[in-house]
């Protein structure tokens, strides 16, 4: 399961980047939520008004990619948070947004292991997507959560959702294993009627790669030839593909990494759904009209272990329908 085609962007306003995050801005002060002087979410907004400024003087010039992974990640985490203050259950995101001074908020670009307030922000993102497809939305307590329950939960057609956040900092098979076991145990002994284990990819995805640099002789270069400009890709549908087959392949790791039928046995008479849920986000370059842009690269993606009801499909797709908020492109939901 991902998105029915590619969400990408073809360029980025930077006029709309600065907007949203300045929004941020005052609806976290709003909320008793003021940005700390010095915190890795101020440093972050700041370098979005630095990239428009100079974008403004014609200043955008060499290894670009940190600027506009991060300028893409505030910008999308600012759209999410800003229409979730709509819902009449945003109250219930106010512990996790106090922990956006805490750690590395933005979802599309490598964070610390050592930074418990990251993985508490994963459970945010899911959050603000939960509050769109379902209600009497719940997060487990992010400061003194015990484990023991899924960290979102979530109600529609009837059944209660767990979902279950983890955040990823090696490929190691058995690391996952351990996550994945932990995540099925936190969904079954909670009030969740069905659930999922979701893992977030930012941390192993090869971003450079899904985003190279372009070898070239100009004056951008270095001694040895390395370009400094990143590669634009003929069609927005390349990065994509890019980043569908690693995740693929990723999952195929897994599964070649224990014997047959083992994976499918965690889930065996558990409420989580048998499958491997991802969700992987990166930035890319693309040629648009013979000119450079920079496409967001994302989707959640499912891999089944077994059978899967429709409905719980439908809430799988309304998940990643959601995280593209900000995407002209967004088709109409298709399962209200």
């Amino acid at each position: 399961m991902t998105a029915d085609k590619p969400i990408l962007e073809s360029g980025w306003a930077y006029e709309y980047a600065v907007d949203v995050a300045l929004r941020l801005e005052v609806l976290l002060k709003n909320h008793g939520v003021a940005i700390a002087p010095g915190s890795e979410l101020e440093e972050r907004v700041l370098k979005v008004l630095q990239l428009s400024d100079f974008q403004a003087q014609g200043r955008i010039d060499g290894d670009v990619r940190e600027f506009f992974r991060n300028l893409i990640g505030v910008a999308e985490l600012a759209r999410l948070i800003i229409d979730a203050e709509k819902s009449p259950e945003f109250a219930t995101l106010l512990p996790h947004l106090r922990l956006l001074n805490e750690g590395s908020a933005i979802q599309n670009a490598r964070s610390s292991g050592r930074d418990s307030a990251t993985n508490k922000l994963f459970e945010l993102f899911v959050a603000t997507l939960a509050l769109t497809c379902g209600s009497q939305t719940e997060l487990d307590d992010p400061v003194s959560s015990t484990g023991k329950n899924p960290d979102v939960l979530v109600s529609t057609k009837g059944k209660r959702w767990g979902v279950a956040c983890k955040v990823l900092h090696g490929v190691n098979p058995e690391g996952f294993l351990d996550h994945l076991v932990k995540g099925i145990d936190q969904v079954e002994v909670s009030e969740a009627t069905v659930g999922a284990v979701v893992f977030n990819l930012k941390n192993i995805l090869p971003h450079d790669e899904l985003w190279p640099l372009e070898p070239t002789t100009n004056d951008n270069s270095d001694s040895r030839g390395v370009a400094k400009v990143p590669f634009a890709f003929a069609t927005p549908s390349e990065p994509y593909a890019l980043l569908e087959r690693w995740v693929a392949g990723f999952a195929r790791s897994i599964r070649a990494h224990v014997p047959k039928g083992h994976l499918e046995s965690l889930f065996a008479g558990k409420k989580c759904i048998p499958g491997l849920l991802f969700w992987s986000h990166t930035v890319s370059g693309i040629s648009v009209d013979g000119r450079r842009a920079v496409a967001s690269v994302r989707a959640m993606n499912f891999f089944g272990l077994g059978e899967v009801d429709q409905e719980d499909r439908e809430f799988l797709e309304c998940l990643n329908w959601a995280a593209f908020a900000d995407s002209p492109s967004r088709a109409a939901r298709a399962t209200p």
